[in-house]
């Protein structure tokens, strides 16, 4: 499943998925579809299936969906462990820095990320100190787990 934002940018490549979701009202629908597929796994109504999560933009979400804050530690927290997992992308000052309990919330949670920064200017994973760091070069990007990384080049 993927979540978009309004200008619709990846809908072309959305075939092979089983939901594409970008308007308002399909964001918050979806939004209380996962939460109520949570709850019904959560009471052992559990087919099997695992789900796989893409939301282009997280402030994007938050605010089409109506998130609250319980509702934060559902998705993302719970969610997990029934198989409902979660491919958060954003913009490092909204995801990185934010004081809201999303932010804070995806950050504490986050196990492995794709970064496309000097690992030195972000703060999401603990990295160890590298000496004249240089940015990565257009389509480079960090897999980042807590003290560890590799530099990829994602292909176009």
């Amino acid at each position: 499943m993927m979540i978009d934002t309004a200008d619709r940018q990846f809908e072309a490549i959305t075939s092979g998925m089983n939901a594409y979701i970008a308007s308002d009202e399909e964001i918050l629908l979806a939004k209380k579809n996962i939460l109520a597929e949570i709850s019904h796994r959560e009471k052992g109504d559990h087919n099997g299936t695992k789900w796989m999560i893409l939301i282009k933009d997280l402030k994007d979400f938050v605010s089409k969906s109506n998130l609250l804050e319980d509702e934060v530690s559902i998705l993302f927290g719970e969610g997990p462990k029934f198989d409902i997992h979660f491919v958060v992308c954003g913009d490092s000052s909204y995801i990185a820095t934010s004081f809201e309990k999303v932010s804070k919330t995806v950050r504490k949670l986050s196990s492995v990320g794709l970064i496309s920064m000097r690992l030195g200017d972000q703060d999401i994973f603990s990295q160890p100190f590298i000496r004249k760091e240089t940015y990565p070069q257009a389509f480079e990007a960090y897999v980042a787990r807590e003290h560890d990384h590799i530099k990829i080049k994602v292909p176009r």
